[in-house]
């Protein structure tokens, strides 16, 4: 059986991998100060207009919503993204791979289907990310943004992502008290 990435993540998710993962990437990786996230339609601090848009497009391919599950924009990944990347300490790698990532995104998706990846409807779009995870850059590039997509769904939204714990609520987790009562890094 050939399993959707919603699938993937669900299945990992609700038998407690995707925590597990979690934690040990949070544990392994320096904590980094952050910008608040930015707002869902704002610009981003990152990334020009037209990147921001393939941004989106993207995420919300990698994290599609369905009934009563969120996805991407639920969730605000492009803006918990943005957020994280625009902060004085932030991993400088992942904004560099990130933006080289988009060139090669848009040549396949005019090699594939004559048009701008984020043009395309959703059956194209996966054809191309398809494509492109056969790559192990691609592969890297799409698992840096479902690593960002991820924690969007899964974070405090004290810190930009899942707003109104909307991601809790799918998952059907009660977050632990206390709660914070704003970011760690205006604390």
């Amino acid at each position: 059986m050939e399993w959707s990435r919603r699938q993937l993540v669900l299945s990992a998710l609700r038998a407690g991998l995707g925590a597990a993962a979690a934690a040990q990437w949070a544990c392994a990786t320096p904590k980094r100060s952050a910008q608040p996230a930015t707002p869902a339609g704002a610009p981003l601090h990152t990334f020009d207009a037209s990147q921001a848009v393939t941004l989106r497009a993207v995420m919300e391919t990698l994290l599609p919503d369905a009934p009563g599950i969120p996805g991407a924009r639920q969730v605000n990944a492009v803006g918990y993204l943005d957020g994280i990347l625009a902060a004085p300490r932030a991993p400088p790698d992942d904004l560099a791979a990130i933006a080289a990532g988009l060139e090669p995104l848009q040549r396949q998706a005019h090699a594939q289907h004559g048009g701008a990846f984020e043009s395309l409807d959703a059956s194209a779009r996966e054809d191309v990310l398809r494509v492109l995870e056969t790559d192990e850059d691609g592969r890297a590039w799409m698992a840096t943004l479902l690593v960002y997509a991820l924690e969007a769904l899964l974070t405090d939204p004290v810190y930009g992502g899942n707003p109104r714990g909307v991601g809790w609520a799918w998952l059907g987790h009660q977050p632990g008290l206390p709660r914070p009562a704003k970011p760690w890094w205006n604390a």
